[in-house]
């Protein structure tokens, strides 16, 4: 059941306006076993909530991805930078350095100043070439500090990528993260009962591992038709249980 519990301007931010007009909308949270999801933006959230155990997600990279009438994903890069700023130190203030960032090599430069950051890659697919251009065949995951040692990361690339693609065809959103690459990063930065915070929680992958993996889960989305997809899949996680004891 869906319950109000207060007003939020979805574009308060100056710094970075999300949509071209100034939107206003009930703040709404839903609770789904051990997660508490927020139809909301991010930063009006975040400066509400305790701290957590860490944090995983996939923020909008400013390369033009159509998120909804509630999101402008390609800004000036002065202007984008400087919210993008504004988020990791609210993530910061809750968690420290356990965190994990899905992003973009072609934001090198910018994390570079973070020195409790590190970059890994993995293969998606083969980098085939098609109308004279070839395809990136590798994502990068922007780090924190696990608390696991690991040998390896990515045991199979291709896989991820064909899961990908199948997500994106059945859930339609334009910024899909694995759940297989999600489930390994929760593995490595948290352990079960611990608390997962994803400040843009899209269609709900970090809250479904959450839910497979026994962690307690913190999910912001401001486009409702993704929020809504979310707490259905979360839902259904939920009533499957737990794969792994």
């Amino acid at each position: 059941m869906k319950s109000i519990v207060g007003i939020a301007v979805i574009c308060t931010n100056q710094i970075y306006p999300i949509a071209q007009s100034v939107k206003h909308q009930a703040q709404i949270t839903e609770r789904i076993g051990d997660a508490t999801l927020y139809l909301a933006d991010c930063m009006d959230v975040l400066p509400t909530l305790d701290r957590v155990d860490a944090v995983v997600t996939d923020p909008p990279f400013n390369v033009g991805k159509n998120y909804g009438e509630s999101v402008c994903d390609l800004k000036e890069d002065k202007i984008y930078y400087l919210w993008l700023d504004s988020v990791i130190e609210q993530i910061q203030c809750l968690v420290g350095d356990r965190l994990v960032l899905f992003g973009m090599s072609t934001h090198w430069r910018y994390f570079a100043k973070y020195d409790f950051i590190t970059p890994i890659t993995y293969a998606k697919c083969g980098a085939g070439n098609i109308n004279g251009k070839f395809l990136r065949c590798s994502s990068f995951v922007w780090c924190g500090t696990p608390i696991k040692k690991t040998p390896t990361v990515w045991h199979d690339g291709r896989a991820i990528s064909n899961e990908h693609g199948n997500m994106f065809r059945t859930l339609e959103h334009p910024g899909m993260t694995s759940r297989d690459a999600t489930t390994r990063m929760l593995d490595y930065f948290s352990i079960p009962s611990e608390v997962v915070l994803d400040p843009f929680m899209g269609s709900g992958t970090t809250g479904v591992a959450c839910a497979n993996l026994g962690r307690k889960f913190i999910g912001i989305e401001i486009e409702e038709k993704y929020f809504d997809i979310a707490c259905e899949r979360i839902t259904a996680a939920h009533a499957q249980g737990r794969l792994f004891a």
